[in-house]
């Protein structure tokens, strides 16, 4: 009797860490973005950042148990004008020899529609956090034939955040009349894990 309890509880402590194992999502960086685009003088200008990482928790069955964190290391901002990223690099903008990273965190989510959602967490830049609510849409696209036994989706969505909210933008740059005070963040998160057995 004793083998046999112990036997259910193991087959019970393997069905629960598979069951985990299925929510957690590595991304894929070369597949994976993250852009912002400003409006300065009535005219949008933007870039995007190429080096960051996250931890992706997510079932769409199992909301309350999904978290999603992103770490931007922000000096891999990139713009189509390099000096436009040099200057922003500096400590009126994003002071990023102080403040090297933008940090994304959501633990609560909502389902909008079939394959929409919306995550809620806060954002923390320039030393500032502020919450933030993020709508995607989380598409999954079964077993990859590229790797057998591997699944992938892709999360992708956009949020509107206000810069002066973070103190991006110092002195006469805190102004809104020459750059916009909103700034949309647009990102694309794809990622795999292994399909449970």
């Amino acid at each position: 009797m004793t083998i046999r309890i112990a036997a259910l509880a193991m087959a019970a402590i393997l069905a629960m860490t598979a069951e985990l194992r299925a929510a957690d999502w590595t991304m894929l960086p070369a597949e994976s973005k993250v852009e912002f685009t400003g409006v300065q003088m009535g005219v949008p200008t933007g870039g995007e950042f190429t080096s960051f990482t996250s931890a992706i928790a997510f079932d769409r069955d199992d909301l309350a148990a999904s978290s999603v964190r992103v770490v931007i290391e922000l000096d891999s901002m990139a713009t189509p004008l390099p000096l436009v990223a040099q200057i922003l690099a500096q400590e009126p903008w994003f002071d990023i020899a102080n403040f090297p990273q933008a940090v994304f965190e959501a633990g609560e989510f909502q389902q909008l529609s079939e394959s929409g959602f919306a995550a809620r967490g806060t954002l923390t830049l320039r030393g500032v956090t502020q919450p933030v609510s993020f709508t995607f849409a989380f598409t999954e696209y079964g077993a990859d034939p590229a790797r057998d036994g591997w699944l992938k989706v892709v999360m992708e969505g956009e949020t509107v955040v206000q810069r002066t909210a973070f103190g991006i933008g110092q002195g006469e740059w805190g102004a809104i009349d020459i750059v916009a005070d909103d700034v949309t963040v647009k990102v694309r998160l794809a990622a795999e894990t292994q399909a449970a057995p």
